[in-house]
C-alpha cells in the first residue's frame, strides 16, 4: 500500500513537473485566464504602469534618504572640524 503511494505521488509531482516546463513559454496570465488577446495586452500594461508608478516612489524616497544622510555626515564633519 505504501509502495503505491510513493508511486503515485512521483507520478504526480513528475507530471507537475512537465507541467510546469511545458507553460514556460506562456506567461502565468495566458494561463490563468480566458481572456481575449486584446484584454490580455491591456492588463499586462496595466500592471507595467502600476510597477513604474512604485519604482518612481520608491525612487523618490530613495534620493530623499541619501540626501538627508549626506547632510547629517556634512553637519557632523562640520562640528568636529573635519571640513
Amino acid at each position: 500500500m505504501s509502495e503505491q503511494k510513493k508511486v503515485a505521488s512521483k507520478e504526480k509531482f513528475f507530471s507537475k513537473k512537465t507541467a510546469l516546463v511545458n507553460s514556460k513559454s506562456k506567461t502565468t496570465l495566458e494561463i490563468n485566464t480566458n481572456l481575449s488577446p486584446n484584454e490580455l495586452n491591456e492588463l499586462k500594461n496595466q500592471i507595467r504602469n502600476e510597477k513604474k508608478q512604485k519604482l518612481k516612489k520608491y525612487n523618490i524616497r530613495f534620493l530623499l534618504f541619501f540626501v538627508f544622510v549626506f547632510i547629517l555626515i556634512f553637519l557632523f564633519a562640520m562640528k568636529m572640524n573635519i571640513i
